[in-house]
Order: C-alpha cells, then structure tokens, then sequence
C-alpha cells in the first residue's frame, strides 16, 4: 500500500527514516521542513509499506498551472533518492512501489517527476524502469575506514605541504558564539556572490541557525582563525557513517591561502577518530569537473559516480508546457525542461 506523508505527519516522517537501512539527513523530516521554510514547495513522503518491508521517497511538490491543476516533483538541495527497510528487498517490494507509484503519479495531474540521487546508497534497482537515470559526474569521498597514515597518502602532494604550513599559524574549531555564526554568514554569502551563484544558494542567516540546531542530524560549524580573524568555515553533517561537507566560504582576502583545507584536513582527523566511515566531499559545482572538483579531488582518488532521475509522467502536456516557453529556454539540458 503507497502511503504518502507530509510534514504533518512529524512522528511518521522521523520514523520511517530513522528506521531505514541507510539514509542520510538528506531525507529527513527536519531537512525537509527546512526545504518549506526556504519556500521551495510543499514536501510529501511516499511509503510503499509491504508489512515486514517498505521504500520511502521524499520529494517537494511544485505547483505548475493553477487553472488545470498541474503539479510536478522535485528533491531537496542535496542527495536524495529513495531509502528502504532492508538490503534484500523483495521482488514483492520493488514492483508493488513501482506499480503503486506510477499510477498515483498518472492519476493525480503529475507532469514529472526529478530526483539528484544519492552517491553511496544504491538507489537503481528501485527506480529502474521508472523514467530514466541519467549518470551525471563523480564526487569524491574520503575512506575514513583506512588508517590516517593511508588516507593521507591519498592527498596531492601539494596538499600536504600546504596544510603543513597552514597548520603553524592557523587554527580551527567550532563555531561558539551568535557573532562567529553571522561572520560566517556574511563570508558565505559574499562567497556566492563572487562566484555568481543561482538563488537556490543563497541562506538567510535563519536558515543557518535552523540548520545547526535540528533534531534529526547532527551538524557543526567549523571556522579557522588567524589571529583571532575568522578565515573561512564550513558546515559539516554527521548522519549515522557519514560525514557531508555542506556549505562553506573563505573571506576574499584569505582566499589564496586557501584555509579550507586545514578545516577538511581537521575534520578528517575528528571524524576517524569518532569512528564515522565515510568523509563525502560532494562534486563540482553543478555536479561539473571544474576547479572545485580538482580542489576536492586533491584529498582522494576515490570517487563515486552521482545520477540523476528524470521521469516524464505526461508526456503530452509536458511537450505542450515545453513548447509554450521554447523561447526561454536557454539550458537545454535542465529537467524538466519547462522550468529551464
């Protein structure tokens, strides 16, 4: 039976998670009540519940045309895609979400339906056969089950000269007052200007706070100082294994000393030492192999391969929605197309 949720449903939503065989914060209740917060839609949990089984996939629900009632899907800023109760899914399982899934879909004005997936949770086998999974780039992790001494053998050899000097006369730890948080909003921010970012990367400093203070996950501010000057900071999430480098900016002035890699240096230490297995870097911006990958890449060869999932439900009124704004659209490649 497809049971579907939504943020009314706190105890459920927390629940089903928690109960999952993987997941990360990605998925949770308090990441998604953030998503509506930030008004990017209205987020919705689809259960497939097979008694001893389930699959779970959060998605936000976008509003498309009010007059005929179309609506589409979306997923979290971030690495989602469906969760599941248990590795050896049933067959049983897999087709009754599938089945479950598509008709909904087909029969409440669904025009499409678009996930980022998520790198380390195999997530094909149950979304085969719906739509298309498209492999998009690579991200790079950090195996914090090695030894330090193997992990760092990882690192370009620039890197660890780098971080060796950075080391003598710059320190990190975690941010401690309300004025070190809007600091690091502020760097945040200018980061994304200079950079010329979209708006969906753009946080007020509400959010940050919300962010660090959820239930479901636990997260951490990470700043490094030189001279008691706040240099650069990082949030970091820990989900169960895993540790998410999340959102970041170094102030312009100490951007060619490039302090960020002393904090992922420090948390990679913290992080073994806690016992998580896995350090994700995430990939370039927009998933490209541009300079932001290369600097992330300089920590690991280990890369796992990011998908996305593009299912078009309709197909008629998606090409009608297509062809209305063929003079807009300039990213032929967005999905779904009509919001390009």
């Amino acid at each position: 039976m497809l049971k579907i949720f939504d943020l009314s449903c706190e105890k459920e939503w927390r629940e089903i998670i928690q109960s999952a065989y993987q997941h990360d914060f990605y998925h949770t209740y308090d990441y998604h009540q953030l998503a509506k917060q930030n008004r990017e839609g209205t987020p919705k949990l689809f259960v497939f519940d097979n008694g001893n089984e389930f699959v779970a996939l959060p998605l936000i629900e976008r509003l498309i045309d009010k007059d005929q009632n179309l609506i589409d899907y979306t997923s979290v800023y971030g690495y989602v895609g469906p969760v599941y109760s248990r590795e050896d899914l049933s067959e049983e399982s897999l087709n009754g979400f599938k089945s479950e899934f598509e008709n909904h879909m087909l029969q409440n004005n669904v025009v499409s339906v678009f996930s980022r997936l998520h790198p380390l949770i195999e997530q094909n086998f149950i979304l085969e056969n719906i739509g298309n999974i498209e492999q998009l780039n690579e991200t790079v992790i950090i195996d914090l089950k090695l030894s330090l001494e193997d992990q760092r053998k990882k690192y370009r050899k620039s890197n660890k000269s780098e971080i060796n000097k950075l080391r003598r006369t710059i320190n990190c730890r975690i941010a401690e007052t309300e004025e070190e948080l809007d600091k690091f909003v502020e760097i945040y921010t200018n980061n994304m200007k200079r950079v010329n970012a979209s708006n969906k990367y753009f946080f007020d400093k509400d959010y940050f706070k919300r962010l660090l203070n959820a239930r479901d996950f636990k997260s951490e501010l990470i700043l490094a100082f030189e001279n008691d000057k706040i240099m650069a900071g990082a949030i970091f999430i820990y989900t169960q294994k895993i540790v998410q480098y999340h959102l970041a900016g170094t102030a312009e002035e100490y951007l060619h000393q490039t302090p960020m890699k002393l904090i992922l240096d420090e948390v990679r230490l913290k992080s073994t030492k806690e016992c998580f297995d896995t350090f994700h870097l995430g990939g370039g911006v927009g998933s490209q192999q541009d300079s932001l990958f290369r600097f992330k890449s300089g920590f690991s060869d280990n890369y796992k391969q990011f998908n996305l999932w593009k299912y078009i439900v309709n197909d008629e009124v998606y090409n009608e929605l297509v062809a209305k704004r063929k003079n807009e659209i300039n990213d032929t490649s967005y999905f779904p197309l009509y919001r390009g």
